[in-house]
């Protein structure tokens, strides 16, 4: 062993605690930050989660619209085949198809 005091000076010093102190946090490098990690982390998380959530939030937008149309061609062509299944029963008449075509009209057009 070494008496001379200069020949040890560039060891590290031995922590009894064994972990990182409170200055280790900020005097570390700045890509090896356990603090800048989780920041970053954290950051990517919430910036993906809300970039989903609006793709999300617009696709049912456009579902419900393409719903909505389904729903207006299906009650159109309904009305198509009670209007021809009239005429075959010999039930409607000329008078009455418009009525009942103003009828369902007002029935689609409710809002539920």
């Amino acid at each position: 062993m070494c008496s001379d005091i200069s020949s040890i000076a560039h060891l590290p010093i031995h922590r009894s605690f064994g972990g990182l102190s409170k200055f280790d946090l900020f005097d570390m490098s700045f890509i090896r930050n356990p603090l800048l990690s989780l920041g970053i982390n954290i950051s990517a998380i919430a910036g993906a989660t809300y970039l989903l959530r609006s793709h999300h939030v617009y696709n049912l937008e456009e579902h419900e619209a393409r719903m909505d149309e389904l729903e207006g061609t299906l009650r159109g062509h309904i009305g198509y085949i009670e209007e021809a299944l009239d005429r075959l029963e010999g039930k409607g008449k000329e008078s009455d198809r418009g009525k009942k075509m103003y009828r369902n009209s007002l029935v689609s057009s409710k809002i539920y």
